[in-house]
């Protein structure tokens, strides 16, 4: 997530344009109600990949807002993705 540092820092109006996959534990965990809080908490759908990983693009995040999510869902095993200078749409980019 060094691409967020970066753009955040660098650029202040930057909108958070943001790709982003939350790594859960493989063990038992409801991604049905994972991808719920994920689209009451930032009005996007996520996908499943890979048995335990949520995906969305997301606007507006930024490393307070991830920390939140931290914080709001202790099951996140981890946080990764990539971030964009602008968003081109609301699709997935990679």
């Amino acid at each position: 997530m060094l691409d967020i540092i970066k753009y955040q820092t660098t650029y202040q109006d930057w909108d958070g344009s943001v790709l982003s996959k939350f790594v859960y534990p493989s063990n038992n965990i409801d991604l049905e109600s994972k991808k719920n809080w994920v689209f009451s908490k930032f009005s996007r759908v996520s996908s499943v990949e890979e048995d335990r990983t949520l995906r969305f693009k997301g606007i507006r995040i930024d490393l307070h807002v991830l920390e939140q999510v931290i914080q709001e869902d202790r099951d996140i095993e981890f946080i990764t993705g990539s971030a964009t200078l602008t968003p081109s749409s609301d699709s997935y980019s990679a």
